[in-house]
């Protein structure tokens, strides 16, 4: 996971998502490894995958408050105000 963290300050968000991918693979029962990659494909613009990994993280620990946040937020970037306040609610 440090290795993404030091790509992910470097801003090399492939090399990130390389590495927090495979800490998704090793730990599939960690919502933070989740959540990291989430925020990669976030730093990516990629919010359709951020969206699908913050997801994730709440399947993986019902009520995870980072991950919901998360959620909020995309929610909030792409125009869905409602879908956002829920996502709020929630954490």
């Amino acid at each position: 996971m440090n290795l993404g963290f030091i790509y992910l300050q470097k801003e090399e968000y492939e090399e990130a998502v390389k590495h927090f991918s495979k800490v998704v693979e090793l730990e599939r029962d960690n919502p933070e490894a989740y959540n990291n990659l989430g925020f990669v494909y976030e730093k990516m613009e990629r919010l359709g995958a951020a969206k699908q990994m913050y997801e994730k993280a709440v399947q993986v620990r019902p009520g995870d408050v980072e991950a919901l946040i998360n959620l909020a937020h995309i929610a909030d970037l792409q125009g869905d105000f409602q879908g956002a306040a829920t996502q709020y609610q929630k954490a």
